[in-house]
């Protein structure tokens, strides 16, 4: 999988980070869409969340928060 990170940048939500999956599928950053929800916990959202639908990618930090 290639894990480029590339910027979904929209004017109503922002910059969004998105990867893509080995089926090449978009992953979207989990903080970035909290940050556009305005959920102020990631890490309380993450463990609401179906545990399969969460991937994590190699290389990306685990401290980044949704602030960037």
């Amino acid at each position: 999988m290639e894990n480029a990170i590339k910027i979904f940048e929209n004017e109503e939500f922002g910059n969004i980070r998105v990867a893509m999956s080995e089926d090449n599928e978009p992953l979207f950053c989990l903080a970035d869409v909290c940050k556009v929800l305005e959920i102020k916990n990631a890490s309380s959202c993450k463990s609401k969340l179906k545990q399969d639908g969460v991937v994590l990618i190699e290389g990306v930090s685990n401290t980044t928060n949704q602030y960037g």
